[in-house]
């Protein structure tokens, strides 16, 4: 998720991204080609203790030269090939998951996600505990297929003794760069689509300029590179899906919703500060406490 908000922190997306419908799919299709070259890192990323050069490419991906140079590699004008991304497609869905997101009155900030990854983990409860057992095993590289949330097998995440698998949960907290104030607290439960929803959310509230009510609401697309198609949700603008269409993305709905989100927004100018739960799982609400001094959200 770094990669890709350093990627299009260049890309002039802004509140006038929204004037229009051409405009609108432009700053998609770049929030989309930015998405599909940090996924084609994703693909060589494994264990750090195992896999042999992982911790300089994670150095690599949040540097600025190199987001500067994936820039330089998205056409404006139309999208490419699963190849022109990535040359690692050889790689894994979570459903079980929840998210908290916490600003404390003196401006202390959690980010949580848990989870025992598919719905119910591994569908076997402890006897002792009454804890469900997850089946985090089925975010390694199986070689033979795709895992459940259809993400293709690499060679980095494959099962070894000791390793950890890749994990698509993305805690996220967004800090002011020239107050270190927390601007913006996200993270949602949704598997492979967890990162491009806060991508999502996140533009849409810091640089479009929408409340964060607005941006959690809206509908939303996902793309993971492989396979190469956009997914959106049910009811998305169609207005926007046919102008996606005219720079080569393929389409395909997906009936349920993507992801919910867990958010918490503070408008750096005003001071304000406010939490929305996502309504697509019920039941859901943005919960605040009060002190003798103030009312924190």
């Amino acid at each position: 998720m770094a990669l890709t908000m350093k990627i299009l922190e260049g890309m002039g997306i802004n509140k006038d991204s929204l004037k229009d419908t051409p405009l609108k799919a432009l700053a998609f299709h770049k929030m989309i080609e930015a998405i599909k070259l940090s996924y084609g890192e994703r693909f060589k990323l494994g264990d750090e203790d195992f896999v042999d050069g992982v911790k300089e490419l994670v150095e690599k991906m949040i540097s600025e030269e190199f987001a500067e140079y994936l820039r330089g590699k998205i056409d404006l004008t139309k999208t490419h090939d699963i190849e022109y991304y990535a040359n690692a497609t050889e790689a894994a869905h979570d459903q079980g998951t929840a998210h908290v997101s916490v600003l404390s009155p003196e401006g202390d900030a959690v980010s949580v996600t848990s989870t025992v990854n598919t719905y119910f983990g591994s569908l076997t409860v402890s006897e002792s505990t009454g804890i469900i057992w997850n089946n985090d095993m089925a975010d390694f590289s199986l070689f033979d297929d795709s895992n459940i949330f259809g993400l293709k097998a690499t060679v980095p995440n494959k099962v070894q003794a000791g390793t950890r698998p890749l994990s698509s949960m993305a805690p996220v907290i967004f800090v002011d760069k020239k107050t270190g104030s927390v601007r913006m607290i996200i993270g949602n439960a949704g598997g492979c689509r967890i990162t491009t929803t806060n991508i999502q959310v996140a533009v849409r509230n810091l640089w479009m300029g929408q409340d964060i009510e607005d941006a959690v609401r809206e509908k939303r697309l996902h793309h993971q590179l492989d396979p190469n198609y956009l997914v959106y949700e049910f009811g998305y603008p169609q207005d926007i899906l046919e102008e996606l269409k005219k720079y080569g993305h393929e389409l395909k709905i997906k009936d349920t919703f993507m992801s919910v989100v867990q958010a918490v927004s503070r408008n750096m100018r005003t001071g304000e500060i406010n939490g929305f739960s996502d309504e697509r799982k019920f039941p859901g609400k943005a919960m605040f406490y009060t002190t003798e001094e103030d009312v924190y959200m």
